[in-house]
């Protein structure tokens, strides 16, 4: 953690995590200016006072949704990427095979002129 800013992946509320200023108080508000989340008594206080605020659970529910939009297209991905691994691989057993087929022919010829 750094700066009072939560993991959000545990499953915990914002309220979990206390103000290191104000231990008595939950972090539920992201300050967009410091970039961290703080409690509702420091977003009233310098330097927070002047800043921009988003509600933290708000931020939490977007980024699992943002989270959750990648993890889909990372799995797309990959099975394009699997699909073109076995397309290669059965390009590689055929050029293998016919590889092997041109040496037997190779091997043929010159034992016939020899």
């Amino acid at each position: 953690e750094e700066s009072g800013v939560p993991v959000a992946f545990n499953g915990l509320s914002h309220n979990a995590w206390k103000c290191d200023k104000h231990p008595e108080m939950g972090v539920n508000i992201y300050c967009n200016d410091c970039h961290m989340t703080i409690c509702v008594e420091c977003a009233v206080c310098p330097p927070h006072k002047t800043h921009d605020y988003d509600n933290a659970n708000k931020l939490v529910g977007r980024y699992y949704a943002q989270t959750d939009a990648l993890v889909a297209q990372v799995a797309d991905i990959h099975g394009h990427i699997r699909k073109a691994t076995e397309k290669v691989e059965a390009l590689v057993d055929s050029l293998d095979k016919n590889r092997q087929m041109v040496k037997g022919d190779v091997t043929k010829r010159y034992d016939s002129i020899i």
